[in-house]
This record gives structure tokens, sequence and C-alpha cells, in this order.
């Protein structure tokens, strides 16, 4: 935990690398619409990932899915699978990059963003967190349209054991 670090050794958000565990979900391409993809050129999540583990974070504590990587049911099970190889006090952080949407007539907390074969809602990625993620501390980002409703998705659950 944030507390258990020594002076200079790897840290992120003050956190031991030990007790880091990262999600990266980055879908640039989708099953069966090759209008709704777009370029390589400027990926963030595979630097993201690089980049969490060359600050020390083990790599068996990031998880990186890209487009065909990233079914639905694939990317609930690695995040699932994460959370809950956390231990009391460790940090999860998650970012989804995606198309995002709100389904017609619905409210902020449905936000839900596309993974390579049908789509997430942020309550869905919140109920894992919340049935399987025991650290203390969460950090969660989107880069999807619509992502601003995410905070909505966060507070409905904050406070929750």
């Amino acid at each position: 935990a944030a507390e258990d670090i020594e002076a200079g050794s790897p840290h992120v958000l003050g956190w031991s690398v030990n007790c880091v565990h990262v999600f990266i979900a980055g879908f640039i391409r989708f099953q069966g619409d090759a209008e709704a993809t777009w370029s390589d050129e400027n990926r963030f999540d595979r630097r993201l990932a690089e980049h969490f583990v060359e600050l020390g974070v083990p790599s068996s504590q990031v998880v990186l899915l890209m487009d065909d990587e990233g079914t639905v049911s694939g990317a609930q099970s690695a995040l699932r699978q994460l959370c809950c190889a956390a231990y009391p006090g460790d940090l999860l952080l998650v970012y989804w990059g995606s198309h995002g949407f709100l389904p017609c007539g619905a409210e902020s907390q449905m936000w839900s963003t596309s993974a390579f074969d049908g789509s997430v809602s942020g309550t869905d990625l919140m109920d894992i967190i919340r049935a399987c993620f025991k650290g203390s501390h969460l950090f969660i980002a989107a880069d999807s349209c619509f992502s601003g409703c995410l905070p909505e998705v966060a507070e409905s659950y904050a406070g929750d054991e």
C-alpha cells in the first residue's frame, strides 16, 4: 500500500509497483464493422501498458487487450481475474479506449463502450470491480465518446464495500 513504500523504491501514484494492477482495453477494430475502425498510428494503449511495466509493475499485473483479443466475455473475464489477484490496500488502474455511446433515452449511468464483438456498460465494469477487487483505490479512465458520463457511473458505487 501507499504507506509501505520505502524511500527511493519504484512506485506508481504513491503505491509500491507490486501493489498496482493495470487493466488496459484498447479497441480500434470491431468485428464486422470496418467503417468504425481507425488508424493504428497514435495508439495509446500499447504504450501505456509498456510504461507501467517499465516503471516496475510486474507484467503479470498488467493486462492489455487490443482489438480481437477483447471480446466482451474475454474482457470481463480478464478484469475479474486481475481484480481477484489484488490484496487489501492495492491500487487498480483501468483504461478503456474505444467507441462510447448512451443507449437511446438512457441516463448517463448507462454509458457503454465497445469491445471487439459487442458492448460493455460502465455498470458492468463497476459490478465486476465491486464484486472482485479487494484493494483500496480505483483509478478509472475512458477515452471514448460519452466518457464524461463515467464519473456518474463510478459515483453510483462510491462508498460500496
